[in-house]
């Protein structure tokens, strides 16, 4: 009895193992598991470990921005002939030319001919299949006569990835013809010393690789079609792409030094609006510019090739039907012993799924080996195999308690109910809080862009007028003097909205780093002579110490960086009334990646990584031990205490500097750090890594010099249209243009200025896009309706213009057409910048600068205000009693009884002169706290 109940169990077993086998190999073979077993192949390609990038392959690619650049598409044969001449100057070991060049597009078709004829390690492209009928493109007739092409076509699965590799196939000719990829690596090979070896009519071997072709039925695919020689692509991971290089930079003799030197090049489109790219599996599928470029695919495969044959790194196999079955039926059979050992149906699901775990885990460690296993169907037929061996187990003591069972399964259900109308609850009022969360950001963020918007347009007038009065060679002293004034209020003004609208967007996570190149120490010396006045008029030292080995240029956000520093030496400079103010900079060269620290091919072969050092150090009050945990905190700042009494003064500013230098230094992966003790002074330091070179780069265009000395232009009159519905605006634009030669009309809504487009024909037009009636977006687009009006250079002179990286910014350039926008308040300068680079003006200068007056110092430690060097500017001070009435006046703000103290005093001794001077000086530029500072200073 007890032998035949064994062999029950045992006969159960094999039957569930067995039928289950069945329906997890018929699923299969039906398909419907395809798409899971891809996706799962996806996954593993997506985790496994990163790869280092192959140095052996160069991608010269062709972006939207080399398009522009090249004004046409696609290129002339002859701009194709230079490219491929300035390549074959660095000797390449074999060029991939992946651009269909079937037929003459002048001019240079012959000169390209020839060069197809010279060049014999050039492969090119032709298309052998399609979708469509007739869809095949042919190959050049140069190349293909000599035998150098190879074919573009990309196999693509029934979801749209690429997922195998096409080693070659046969034309309409039933000629066979090798992948582009094929040939390449073929080419390299061959000078290596490695050629094929055939093994069989389907099997070869190249080097360390053994190549099978993939059959209808491998691995998770399903009566694929495998024509040609096809294989499965072991897709490379890589830390970083291939060394990749811009046709511009190529056109532009920008090409390191031996780049391509004995490498194997490719050519092809990058372009998003071209259309060349596809999906592979490891792709990021939120990317907004999905799937990957063709040349980069082409490339991979060429790696995968590459590395096959001479590194050993292993191809992508499966296994056989009959092993794959028998695998399937071992799982099948490990889950039924599962389900039918264990009393617990909860421990049953734990080992299921622990088993399932540790067969994907097994399954991605063959994968890593080359080895494709089905693991979709074999995880199937063990869970099925486990739940039906425990369900069949259980089948009899479920009877049996019956009743039971669905008393508990009522009370669950209520459960279920009672706990599921709690979570709806609660999930609406997340909801709700969400919501609310949500519109008040909304609504600070409309909030802050208006005001600044508000804030800047009148702005614009105050600050372009200023600067555009203090070239006035009629205007007095003082009133140069009250000019200045009316631009430093307007600048500090303008500085306290951008501090809230950057602290603002570096909360949102809106702010990204802006990287160029630009010299350091022109940089650092621009940085502290901005506070060398200020720093004479107090009598402290500002000294800037820089290391032996400081790189000459940066490749790094130079904006941000300034704004860190500024902030920092600033408050330095603000709290000391004696001694010194300092800022150290070192360099130390680092090996590996930086962070934040994204460069192109070229800036990556040039720049090395450095760990830039900054530190500030003062003399000054210092910071109170209970206040350094604060002083970070937005709009929290340093009180002082005053003549050590209990009334205390707060700084001018918005208590904002350090928050945004901190949240800055972060945003580039550093940490700003402080240090203080009371009376003695404060240090704060950090540390970035940045890319730079010892030797200067200079990949910008020279800057227009300020605004005094340009008086005209050279050529003929250039016509302006300024489009602002604020009259000071217009006025300004005019003022500021008419003078140099240029026909200026203006309007005053979208309306009339696309009226007075039509009309005046002008050459270059400058924009709001605030106004009554049409935007500027949609008066921009009409323009460009207009045949007349489709090239002139349409610039945006907007208080809230679009983020120049954000999606509004690049769907309303594309849907437009506008050329470029300046941010309110403009700059003269950065007017004339636009200007000369939009109508390719020559400006005709009053006094050109002389290269030679070049006043940056280089020195290791450079004084920028040091008043020890300079007895003559030492203060000699009334007594303490004759001073009780003006330090009241100062106090409270007094400015006609400080003017008649000063009378006094200049009356009283001559000895008072320096003292008169500075108060009379501060007193202009109505700087009442200096003026404090400099009482106090008399005890010290």
């Amino acid at each position: 009895m007890k032998r035949r109940s064994y062999l029950s169990q045992y006969w159960s077993i094999g039957i569930i193992s067995v039928l289950v086998t069945a329906g997890a190999i018929g699923l299969r073979l039906s398909g419907v598991l395809q798409l899971l077993e891809w996706a799962t192949l996806d996954q593993f390609f997506q985790h496994r470990p990163p790869e280092a990038a192959d140095s052996r392959i160069v991608v010269v690619t062709i972006d939207e921005a080399d398009i522009t650049y090249l004004q046409k598409w696609p290129m002339s044969d002859e701009i194709l002939t230079q490219t491929l001449q300035k390549i074959k100057q660095q000797q390449p070991r074999v060029i991939g030319l992946d651009l269909y060049r079937n037929l003459p597009i002048e001019p240079g078709h012959a000169k390209l001919e020839a060069l197809f004829r010279s060049t014999p390690n050039l492969i090119g492209i032709e298309k052998v299949t399609g979708e469509l009928e007739n869809s095949a493109i042919a190959p050049s007739p140069i190349l293909e006569k000599q035998g150098q092409i190879g074919a573009a076509d990309l196999v693509l699965d029934t979801d749209g990835t690429v997922r195998r590799a096409l080693l070659s196939l046969r034309n309409n000719q039933k000629k066979t013809v090798s992948s582009l990829a094929a040939r390449l690596a073929l080419a390299y090979l061959e000078i290596e010393g490695l050629q094929i070896e055939k093994l069989d009519a389907n099997r070869f071997r190249l080097g360390k690789a053994e190549f099978l072709p993939l059959q209808a039925n491998d691995g998770a695919y399903v009566g694929v079609d495998v024509g040609g020689y096809q294989i499965l692509s072991n897709f490379r991971h890589f830390h970083q792409d291939f060394v990749q290089i811009s046709l511009k930079q190529i056109l532009t003799g920008q090409i390191p030094a031996h780049l391509m030197r004995d490498r194997i090049v490719l050519i092809g489109t990058t372009a998003a609006s071209l259309g060349d790219r596809f999906r592979t599996p490891r792709d990021d599928k939120m990317s907004t510019i999905p799937g990957t470029p063709g040349v980069i695919l082409h490339a991979d495969i060429t790696s995968q090739l590459l590395s096959a044959a001479i590194e050993g790194r292993p191809l992508l196999h499966t296994w056989a039907e009959p092993l794959e079955w028998s695998w399937i039926l071992v799982w099948a059979g490990a889950g039924t012993l599962l389900g039918w050992s264990l009393r617990s149906p909860q421990r049953t699901a734990l080992l299921t799924v622990l088993s399932s775990v540790g067969l994907g885990a097994f399954a991605y460690g063959l994968f890593l080996q080359g080895w494709w296993i089905p693991l979709v169907p074999t995880i199937i037929a063990l869970a099925s195999a486990a739940a039906i061996s425990k369900s069949y187990n259980l089948w009899t003591s479920l009877l049996r308690s019956k009743q039971q069972l669905e008393e508990y399964v009522e009370t669950l259900e209520l459960k279920v109910a009672d706990r599921t109308h709690e979570l709806s609850q609660k999930n609406q009022q997340l909801q709700q809080a969400k919501a609310e969360a949500e519109s008040a950001n909304r609504a600070k963020s409309k909030f802050l862009a208006t005001m600044s918007h508000e804030l800047r347009t009148p702005l614009n007038g105050i600050l372009g007028y200023a600067e555009l009065l203090q070239f006035d060679p009629d205007l007095t002293p003082n009133q140069l003097e009250g000019i200045r004034i009316i631009d430093q209020s307007g600048s500090h003004l303008l500085t306290l909205i951008n501090d809230i609208l950057d602290l603002s967007k570096i909360e949102a996570q809106k702010t990204d780093l802006e990287l160029r190149n630009f010299f350091f120490n022109d940089f650092l010396t621009e940085v502290m002579s901005l506070f060398q006045l200020k720093a004479e008029q107090k009598g402290i030292s500002l000294v800037l110490q820089r290391a032996e080995q400081l790189p000459a240029s940066l490749y790094a956000d130079e904006i941000r960086l300034r704004q860190i520093l500024l902030n920092l030496v600033s408050n330095a400079v603000k709290f000391t009334s004696q001694g010194n103010v300092t800022l150290r900079v070192q360099a130390t060269p680092i090996q590996g990646t930086v962070k934040n620290g994204r460069t192109s091919s070229q800036e990556t072969s040039l720049l090395q990584p450095y760990c830039l050092y900054f530190e500030v150090e003062d003399s000054g009050i210092g910071i109170p031990a209970d206040q350094i945990d604060r002083i970070f905190l937005p709009f929290e700042q340093v009180r002082e205490d005053l003549n050590q009494s209990n009334i205390h003064r707060s700084q001018e500013g918005t208590g904002l500097g350090l928050s945004i230098s901190q949240k800055l230094v972060e945003l580039m992966g550093g940490s700003l750090k402080v240090e203080s003790q009371m009376g003695q002074g404060s240090r704060f330091w950090f540390e970035v890594e940045v890319r730079g070179a010892m030797a200067a780069i200079d990949l910008s265009l020279p800057p227009v010099p300020s605004a005094q000395h340009v008086i005209g232009y050279e050529g003929k009159r250039q016509k302006v249209l300024v489009i602002d519905d604020w009259e000071c605006n217009r006025s300004l634009m005019v003022s500021l243009l008419q003078p140099l030669g240029f026909m200026v009309t203006t309007a005053c809504s979208g309306q009339e200025g696309l009226a007075q487009a039509i009309e005046h024909q002008p050459d270059l037009i400058l924009a709001d896009l605030v106004m009554p009636g049409i935007d500027g977006y949609e008066m921009i687009r009409q323009m460009r309706h207009h045949p007349e009006l489709q090239d002139v250079a349409i610039i945006i002179c907007s208080a809230s213009p679009p983020e120049p990286d954000s999606p509004e910014h690049q769907q309303e350039h594309q849907h437009t057409g506008y050329d470029d926008f300046l941010v309110k308040p403009i700059q003269i300068r950065e007017v004339l910048e636009k200007i000369q680079i939009h109508l390719g003006l020559s400006w005709v200068y009053e006094n050109r600068l002389d290269s030679s007056s070049n006043l940056t110092d280089n020195s290791a430690v450079t004084h920028f205000s040091n008043p020890a060097s300079n007895p003559s500017q030492k203060i000699e001070f009334p007594p303490e009693k004759e001073l009780a009435v003006l330090y009241e006046a100062v106090q409270n703000g007094h400015v006609k009884r400080i003017n008649d103290e000063i009378e006094r005093f200049a009356a009283m001794d001559k000895k008072y002169k320096n003292f008169v001077n500075t108060i009379s000086k501060l007193a202009t530029q109505f700087d009442f706290d200096l003026m404090l500072q400099v009482l106090e200073s008399r005890d010290n």
